[in-house]
């Protein structure tokens, strides 16, 4: 007897935290290239969302992206301690809690990113970006570690998950190790364009590619559990007046 439901699955979650990040990179990129307002090869993220109007769009993308995207994490979260539920692996359990919280870090880190900009609160954006990629990779190399410990059903998703955490810790050491070289080098007038001619120029294009690179890593690497979501779906959330003596008592179902 078959059991399909004509529920959604929750692998659309991070299809569109993914889409909404894309989206965001795209216009503000276009919008500030257009504009001249940062270099037309090899800009920063941040920079093209330095200034207005680009950084208007760029904000509202990603405060939508990181709450879909925290709500992705708790999502595999929870359907990670279900199947470890089963057998009863508790340093498991322990490692998915700590990845939910390392994983909302990130998410909280993108928001700061998009509302704190570098032209704004310097200290602050940095403070977001670093929240943003150091927890997003430490979130990554877990999750690879859980798939490959106690998820071995599909073995290559574990591989890819591997390949895509490496790729991500070489871009994140390069990419302020780098940058800072560039930006101590850095002859020009304005740092967010950068010409060939400018001192610092390779490092600069190291630094920059690595953050492309790193920011395509992790999201290729939230797509990876659309494979594990789609068997997951939501069920309605119940309202319970705290004061009330029977479980269904005061109870509202929100559907």
């Amino acid at each position: 007897m078959s059991c399909r439901t004509d529920k959604r699955g929750l692998h659309y979650i991070p299809i569109a935290a993914c889409l909404l990040i894309i989206s965001a990179c795209v216009i503000s990129y276009s919008i500030s290239a257009t504009y001249g307002h940062s270099s037309l090869l090899f800009p920063y993220i941040s920079d093209t969302a330095a200034l207005k109007p680009e950084r208007c769009f760029f904000g509202q993308l990603m405060n939508m992206a990181a709450a879909l995207s925290g709500f992705c994490m708790y999502c595999w979260h929870k359907q990670a301690v279900q199947r470890l539920a089963l057998t009863n692996r508790q340093r498991g359990l322990n490692f998915c809690r700590a990845a939910l919280w390392f994983g909302l870090g990130s998410s909280f880190g993108g928001s700061v990113v998009a509302n704190f900009q570098e032209t704004g609160v310097w200290t602050v954006h940095m403070l977001g970006a670093v929240s943003l990629f150091v927890f997003g990779i430490v979130y990554v190399s877990i999750v690879t570690h859980v798939s490959r410990c106690y998820f071995t059903q599909v073995s290559n998703l574990w591989q890819f998950r591997a390949v895509l955490a490496v790729i991500s810790t070489i871009s994140g050491l390069l990419l302020p190790t780098t940058g800072t070289v560039a930006r101590y080098r850095y002859d020009g007038m304005n740092i967010r364009i950068w010409t060939p001619e400018n001192q610092g120029y390779g490092f600069h294009v190291v630094s920059s590619l690595s953050e492309w690179i790193l920011t395509a890593s992790l999201l290729m690497f939230y797509v990876t559990m659309t494979f594990e979501l789609k068997d997951y779906t939501i069920v309605a959330v119940k309202v319970q007046h705290r004061w009330s003596r029977t479980q269904d008592d005061c109870e509202v179902v929100l559907s």
